[in-house]
């Protein structure tokens, strides 16, 4: 049996959650939550301010999907 060890972007994170695919996107893969570790890092990115980087149609982001992804996941440290 091999393990894999799959490496997402906080932006990535960030947008799956937004569209409800988070856990989706983890069964795709046949990974269950508790294998999930997520940056310590994560959290303190996206419960500031957010930036806007668009002036024109700005993206919105469920903010709040996001951050319970992140309650429900280990941390990990670098």
């Amino acid at each position: 049996m091999t393990d894999s060890l799959y490496c997402l972007d906080n932006d990535i994170i960030l947008k799956l959650s937004t569209c409800g695919l988070f856990e989706k996107t983890l069964n795709t893969f046949g990974v269950e939550i508790n294998q999930v570790k997520i940056l310590q890092t994560f959290q303190y990115k996206f419960k500031r301010e957010p930036q806007q980087k668009r002036k024109r149609n700005p993206n919105k982001y469920n903010l709040e999907d996001a951050l319970s992804v992140v309650e429900t996941c280990d941390k990990i440290s670098i």
